[in-house]
């Protein structure tokens, strides 16, 4: 799709989905980037009904860990808001991963945030949340619709992903009642959608296999 078809698209829906590979090629080779970073600096960001944290390999024991994604899956079941995935924020230790400050450094240079502009309609400065995150076995993301800021981009990072695999996202009409769409983690695909004048609620569906393969994605909100 050109530039014109993705704005009018994203006007009339809301969010809009597309490979973002063919107007930002040099993107690709974080894919093979990403999969190389240390488990170490992934933490793990679980949502129950006690709270919502960061948990990291080196700061938290494992039994914890496990008593609070427990915990978010017991939340799960009885329809609360939760979730369980991994993730790379931008701190200290997030901007100690060095192709994670440099995709920070793309996503917030003119030429991308312009790319945007055209698309969205919005004029944005530059990016208030940026973190990266890797949904493996067992994580689940629950409905939600961010609101804040104008809008949001979900970049993936993800190689050779099934969609059997689950790890899927599913965008719900306003009610919450019925799936309108369902988006598959291809590589290099992106999902625009508004937080400001729209509000598009979404799910990110449990992984359920316990796959080699990683899916990753670059979260980002403009303002």
């Amino acid at each position: 799709m050109d530039i014109d078809t993705l704005f009018k698209t994203f006007k009339k829906q809301g969010y809009v989905s597309f490979d973002l590979g063919n107007f930002f090629p040099e993107l690709t080779e974080y894919s093979d980037r990403f999969y190389e970073i240390c488990d170490e600096n992934w933490s793990w960001i679980i949502k129950n009904k006690q709270g919502e944290n960061d948990f990291y390999p080196k700061q938290h024991p494992l039994s914890l860990i496990e008593k609070e994604k427990r915990a978010a899956l017991s939340d799960y079941t009885n329809g609360l808001f939760s979730f369980s995935f991994r993730r790379i924020v931008d701190d200290h230790i997030g901007n100690s991963v060095i192709d994670f400050f440099k995709i920070k450094e793309i996503v917030n240079s003119k030429i991308f945030i312009d790319f945007l502009d055209k698309i969205t309609g919005m004029e944005v400065k530059e990016s208030t949340v940026i973190y990266l995150n890797r949904f493996d076995y067992g994580d689940f993301l629950t409905t939600h619709s961010d609101p804040g800021q104008k809008f949001g981009i979900v970049i993936n990072f993800t190689k050779k992903w099934h969609m059997e695999y689950g790890g899927l996202t599913m965008i719900l009409d306003h009610d919450c009642k019925y799936i309108i769409d369902t988006l598959i983690p291809y590589n290099m695909s992106v999902l625009v959608f508004d937080t400001c004048t729209k509000q598009i609620p979404h799910f990110v569906s449990m992984v359920t296999a316990k796959t080699p393969h990683k899916r990753i994605a670059l979260v980002v909100r403009y303002d």
